[in-house]
């Protein structure tokens, strides 16, 4: 059950987070102002219309940010480690649900404007959002060595915060 919950919460942030209409809007060339680098989630919030807060930390999670390049790798929670497949054994659906279930990932190129980050996915694990030339758009504040991420939908607000990984 708790598996189900964060694989769901985790599809959410993606459904939430998604731009399917490109706008208009003419990117900062500065993209990369003071977010290179590598930042790892430390906690992330939900508050949906009841105005309850889901509080679930990431277990292990990096985000890297160059120039123009961006790349995602999350383990919401726990995930144990896959079942030994023997030489000639079939791989059913239970296996792939222990290795996959809680753990997103994407990267492509991002751009500044604004206080936002437009996430364009160029590769994800998600099949879909790596097909539907998915952008991510997401508001950012950045203090020093902690990243602000949000974004909102008309159902929830989404915060991830992020402190920079040390070198």
């Amino acid at each position: 059950m708790k598996t189900r919950l964060l694989t769901l919460l985790a599809v959410a942030l993606l459904i939430a987070c998604a731009d399917q209409n490109p706008s208009n809007t003419t990117p900062d060339t500065n993209a990369a102002t003071g977010l290179n680098g590598a930042w790892q989630v430390t906690h992330m919030e939900w508050s949906n219309a009841d105005t309850s807060i889901v509080k679930a930390p990431f277990h292990k999670s990096i985000y890297i940010y160059t120039n123009s390049y961006y790349s995602v790798a999350a383990a919401i929670g726990e995930r144990p480690s896959a079942p030994e497949v023997k030489e000639g054994e079939a791989i059913d659906a239970d296996y792939f649900k222990q290795v996959y279930l809680g753990y997103l990932s994407n990267a492509g190129t991002y751009s500044r404007v604004g206080d936002s980050l437009i996430h364009q996915v160029m590769v994800a694990k998600s099949p879909t959002v790596m097909n539907n030339n998915t952008r991510i758009a997401q508001h950012f504040k950045l203090d020093k060595d902690t990243l602000i991420l949000s974004s909102a939908d008309p159902y929830k607000v989404t915060t991830l915060r992020l402190i920079r990984l040390e070198e």
